[in-house]
This record gives structure tokens, C-alpha cells and sequence, in this order.
């Protein structure tokens, strides 16, 4: 996955634009200094795909052709420890944790919904929030 997607960010830096069939704009030079790395991108591509392609036989395989048990495996459940301290009680609720995911939230969308709203588009019509 990082040969694929890491070397298509690399390029995207680089210039290249993004969801287009692959053309050479007239065999510009810079277009030029993107196809290592396009090669690249295959290669990453090719791995991916065999990856995919060994993850569908073995499920098949485990679900078809593995051996099969009577019984159940049985896991063995860890111990409390007698003399363990007990954690704070606002770590055990709930609503600590969706309020801490929901702030975390409106801190990384804010910016960018405001930037959106405030600054939009040329040609995009304009936008009022209320």
C-alpha cells in the first residue's frame, strides 16, 4: 500500500493531477519526470492485487477446505489481579470519551466548513448558512 499510495501523493505534489486517464500534455517535460514513479504505482498496484488475490484463497480455503473440530477451542479469560488499583470512574464513562470524539471532531472540521462557507469556489454560487 505504500508503494502504491505514498508514491502517488509523491506525484500528486509533483504536479500530476488527480482521477485523469494518463496522457503526456505533449510530452511536457515535467509529465516526463513523473513516470518512475508511475512505474512505481504499477508495481504497487501488481503487489496489492496478488495480496488480494492470496487473502480470497485463504478464506475460501479456511472456509471450505480447513479441517474442522467437534468441540470448541477454548481461551482462557485473564485474571483480575486481586491487588490492582481500580481505574478513575471517568475513564469507565461513555460520555467522556463521545464528547472528547465529538470536540476532536469540530476542532479538525471546523476550519475547513468555515473556509469553505466563508471563501467558496469562483463561479460557485454564494452559500448562507442561515
Amino acid at each position: 500500500m505504500l508503494l502504491m499510495s505514498g508514491t502517488m501523493h509523491i506525484v500528486g505534489l509533483m504536479g500530476a493531477p488527480r482521477r485523469t486517464s494518463f496522457s503526456t500534455y505533449a510530452d511536457h517535460e515535467v509529465v516526463s519526470s513523473w513516470t518512475p514513479y508511475l512505474q512505481l504505482i504499477g508495481v504497487g498496484g501488481i503487489f496489492l492485487f496478488i495480496a488480494i488475490l492470496m487473502a480470497v484463497y485463504i478464506f475460501i480455503h479456511l472456509w471450505f477446505f480447513a479441517p474442522k473440530t467437534d468441540q470448541p477451542a477454548e481461551f482462557p479469560i485473564g485474571v483480575v489481579y486481586e491487588k490492582a488499583t481500580e481505574p478513575p470512574r471517568i475513564l469507565e464513562r461513555w460520555s467522556v470519551w463521545i464528547g472528547v470524539s465529538v470536540a476532536l471532531s469540530m476542532i479538525a472540521y471546523a476550519m475547513p466548513l468555515s473556509d469553505m462557507i466563508l471563501n467558496p469556489a469562483p463561479g460557485a454560487l454564494p452559500m448562507r448558512p442561515w
